[in-house]
Formats: C-alpha cells, structure tokens, sequence
C-alpha cells in the first residue's frame, strides 16, 4: 500500500493571508542506494494554496473530512485523520512566521519560488527576501495559474530537508541557555563553542549573546535557562520479556525503538507525562513489550 508521508510543515504568513508548505513524500518511492537510500521526499505548497484565510484553507479540505477512512497521511509514524487534519491547519495558521523570520533562522539567501507549467517548465521564477516581495509574487502566481490549466506553484526549501522553526521571541532580559541537539553550549570563544551534555556545565547566555553564537552555529537553538532547573530524572524501563532490564534510549525511525541495557545511557525526561508519552509511542511500535516511566534517585 502506498500512502504519503510528512516529514515537516510550516506556514507562511504575508499580507495576502497564509501560504501552508510542507515537505511529504510518497512511502514507496525511494532515492540514493544503500546506507543513503531513503524515502523521496520534497517541500511543495499544500493544496496550491497561496495567501489565503484561514477560513479559506478549512474549506478547502472540507471535502476530505468525514470519510469511512481516517488515514490522510502518516505523520510521526501516526496517520492524520479528520480530526488531526483540522488541528494540523489551525495549528498551522497559529503559529505561522514571516519569510523574514524562516529567512534568518536558516540562514538562507532567499526562498525560491515559481510557477511550474509542465514537467521542469518554470514561469514567474524569483528570489524572495522579504514580505512584500512574497506578496507581489504570489499576486503574480495566482493571476497566472488562473489562466493555464495544469499550473502550479512551487517554493523550494531546504532542498528536501527539514527547516528550523523560528523560536517564538523572548524578552531581552530572559537569561537563556544555547543547545546543539541534546547538548549545551558549555564555553565560547571567538568562532569556537564547546558543548557537553551536562546541565551542570552549561553556560547562561543575554538573548542576544545566544543570537550571535546561531550567526555563526545555525543548526544551535536558544532554550530558556529555566529548563536547568527541572530534575530530569524520569526514564522509561522496556521489558522484553528476556528478564534483563533495559530503557529506552529514542526513536531512530519511524518504526523503530532503540534502547540500552546502561541506565547511564537511557534518554531522561523532565516530566513523567513526557516519559509516559514516549512510553506509548513505544508500545504502538512494539506492543508484545512493556513501558513503564520510572523517577530515579537524584544522584543516579
């Protein structure tokens, strides 16, 4: 059976409304060969639909809701039915950035976009950098696939991976930490950082100290330094039935669980819905084993 699958989305907000993108791509079409085969996988505008309402966007999946089946597409390994479709929307249009925004996240020059006529035909290409250059285009774009027949548009990120997600503005005064994954910034030199993954060595960071180190290390993310202070001593012990121990260490694929029989090497949570919830998203992947979170002394 082949169905789609989402890898990320983000949406666009301009003066002419929402423009929802989202990188999918089909389960059983592949590309690269051995360790690099992966699933193909592109960004492309969902629906076609370019600056519009949010009322705009729930009409026009409208027509997919309340079918007998509840599978539009997998997403985390989940399938979106009707009712995540419509919070997938929302949720798009909530927390929708600026070109500006996405822009200076990744780094990037400008977003590419045009209007595809037939197989590798463009019109209407350009480079844009700001809001109103986006707006323009779009006016253009929609003016143009009005007359053709097959048109549609096209904004190209990232080259068929994953975006930064702009983090939602922080006061000036918040102090702040600077992670690299499941690291922390642990000292700083001109053109250099060092990390480590223990919290107790991470440095405390001015917002504006930590935007200068994302100039330099984009793949970086600014976290509140608030998150120090939780325990994070909460993990999730797997039972396979082979009597031994073992915890869970993440989720290297779709499909797949990954754990360790080294307590020291288990992924720790801050919270125990946030073990239970990765609890349960193991149990739906291997459901013949059992989860359970479980806090552990603080000097472990």
């Amino acid at each position: 059976m082949s169905y789609t699958i989402e890898y990320d989305k983000i949406f666009l907000k301009s003066g002419a409304g929402y423009t929802p993108l989202w990188l999918a791509g089909d389960s059983n079409c592949y590309e690269g060969s051995g360790r690099n085969q992966r699933r193909v996988r592109d960004w492309s505008v969902f629906m076609s639909q370019l600056g519009v309402t949010e009322e705009k966007l729930m009409e026009r999946i409208q027509p997919l809701l309340g079918g007998p089946y509840q599978e539009h597409w997998q997403r985390r390994g989940k399938w979106v039915d009707d009712k995540g479709l419509v919070t997938w929307v929302k949720n798009g249009c909530k927390n929708a950035v600026s070109i500006e925004q996405l822009i200076e996240a990744n780094r990037f020059g400008a977003i590419k976009c045009c209007v595809m006529e037939s197989y590798m035909k463009m019109s209407s290409f350009s480079y844009i950098h700001t809001t109103d250059e986006l707006d323009d285009w779009i006016k253009a774009a929609k003016e143009e696939i009005a007359a053709g027949k097959d048109f549609y548009p096209r904004i190209t990120l990232n080259y068929g991976e994953p975006v930064r997600h702009p983090s939602k503005p922080k006061a000036q005064d918040e102090l702040v930490v600077v992670k690299d994954g499941k690291y922390f910034v642990s000292e700083r030199s001109p053109g250099s950082i060092s990390t480590s993954k223990n919290r107790r060595e991470a440095m405390i960071f001015s917002v504006d100290d930590a935007k200068e180190i994302l100039r330099d290390f984009p793949k970086c993310k600014i976290v509140s330094a608030s998150v120090l202070d939780a325990p994070c001593n909460i993990i999730v012990e797997v039972d396979d039935g082979s009597g031994i121990p073992n915890y869970l260490v993440g989720f290297p694929g779709p499909y797949k669980v990954r754990y360790t029989a080294s307590i020291k090497g288990a992924k720790r949570y801050s919270t125990k819905a946030a073990a239970e919830k990765a609890a349960q998203t193991a149990k739906r992947r291997y459901p013949e084993w059992r989860y359970s979170a479980v806090e552990l002394p603080a000097e472990v």
